[in-house]
C-alpha cells in the first residue's frame, strides 16, 4: 500500500502549493460547500467573501477582454500583489495574495458565471407569458456561416432582448439545415 501512495503522490510532489489550494476549492465546489465554507481557511467569512467577488472580477474581466486565463497567475497577481504592498503595506499584500487565481480557479469561475447566465435567462424566460425567437444566418470574416439566435421576452417592466446562441455550422446552410440546427440547439434550453 505505501508503494501505491509513493506512485500516486510522486506525480504531485513538486506542485506549488496554490496546485493544492485550487484541488481543493474544485472538490468543495462539487460538495456544494464552495470556498466560503472552507475549513482549511483561516481568514475570517468577511475577507473569503471579498476574495471570492475579486476573483469573480478578475475573471469577468478578463473573459470581456479575450485574454488568456494564465495572465492572472503570471502577470496580473504579481503586480496587484506589489502595489497593494508599496501602498498598503504588508498586511494588506498578504491578504491579496490569498485571492484563488490560478489558470483553473479563472477558467472555472468563467465557466460558473456562463452557467449562471444561462440559468437566469432561461428562468426570464420561462416566467414571461411570450416570447419570440429571432435567427440569423451571418458569414464571419473568415468565411465560416454561422447562425444566431435571438430570443424576445416580456421582463418585468420592458420588453427584453438577448443573444441566446451563436452556432458555427458546418457544411450546407439551406433552410432545412438552419431550421435542423436550430432544432437540435434549441432543445437544451
Amino acid at each position: 500500500m505505501k508503494k501505491t501512495f509513493g506512485q500516486l503522490t510522486s506525480a504531485r510532489a513538486g506542485k506549488p502549493v496554490h496546485y493544492f489550494q485550487d484541488k481543493l476549492e474544485a472538490l468543495l465546489f462539487e460538495e456544494g460547500k464552495g470556498l466560503l465554507n472552507d475549513p482549511m481557511n483561516n481568514t475570517d467569512s468577511s475577507d473569503n467573501t471579498k476574495l471570492l467577488t475579486a476573483s469573480f472580477y478578475s475573471a469577468l474581466t478578463i473573459a470581456r477582454n479575450s485574454k488568456p486565463h494564465t495572465i492572472m497567475e503570471s502577470t496580473v497577481m504579481p503586480i496587484m500583489i506589489d502595489a497593494v504592498r508599496e501602498i498598503l503595506g504588508e498586511d494588506a499584500a498578504l491578504k491579496i495574495s490569498k485571492m484563488p487565481h490560478s489558470n483553473n480557479t479563472v477558467h472555472r469561475r468563467i465557466q460558473e458565471m456562463s452557467t449562471d447566465v444561462k440559468k437566469q435567462l432561461k428562468l426570464s424566460v420561462g416566467e414571461s407569458p411570450f416570447f419570440a425567437l429571432q435567427f440569423d444566418e451571418s458569414v464571419d470574416v473568415s468565411g465560416a456561416a454561422q447562425l444566431l439566435c435571438y430570443v424576445k421576452y416580456v421582463g418585468e417592466e420592458e420588453i427584453k432582448e438577448r443573444m441566446l446562441f451563436c452556432l458555427a455550422l458546418s457544411g450546407r446552410t439551406t433552410g432545412e439545415c438552419l431550421f435542423q440546427a436550430m432544432m437540435d440547439k434549441v432543445q437544451f434550453f
